[in-house]
């Protein structure tokens, strides 16, 4: 498949999250050492060099990889009862859901 003719996937909803740790302080070409010895470099490297919207197209097939296994991902109670609390609050409170867009305006204002 050649990645470079792709575009971004309209199913593709983004998150916000914070970046820590070495990947905040270095960026992603140096943060090398939080991936784990398993991950091809080459393959990284390969995909790092994908124009962001092939990256995107790469990272939603291996997302939607992920979910397709999803049940081999173990949840710990503690986690399921997080996640079903931020459910129950969503379903309670659906008006304190904002659009992406607002969400970056307001990222961006704190800079």
């Amino acid at each position: 498949m050649n990645y470079g003719d792709l575009q971004p996937n309209n199913r593709l909803k983004p998150t916000v999250g914070l970046v820590t740790g070495l990947a905040a302080q270095q960026g992603p070409r140096r943060a090398r050492p939080l991936y784990s010895a398993a991950m091809s470099t080459r393959a990284l490297d390969e995909a790092l060099r994908l124009p962001v919207s092939a990256r995107i197209q790469l990272v939603q097939e291996i997302w939607d990889s992920v979910v397709a296994e999803s049940g081999a991902v173990r949840v710990t109670k503690k986690q399921k009862a997080e996640l079903d609390r931020r459910l129950t609050d969503l379903e309670a409170h659906p008006e304190a859901e904002k659009p992406w867009s607002a969400v970056l305006k307001s990222l961006k204002r704190r800079r």
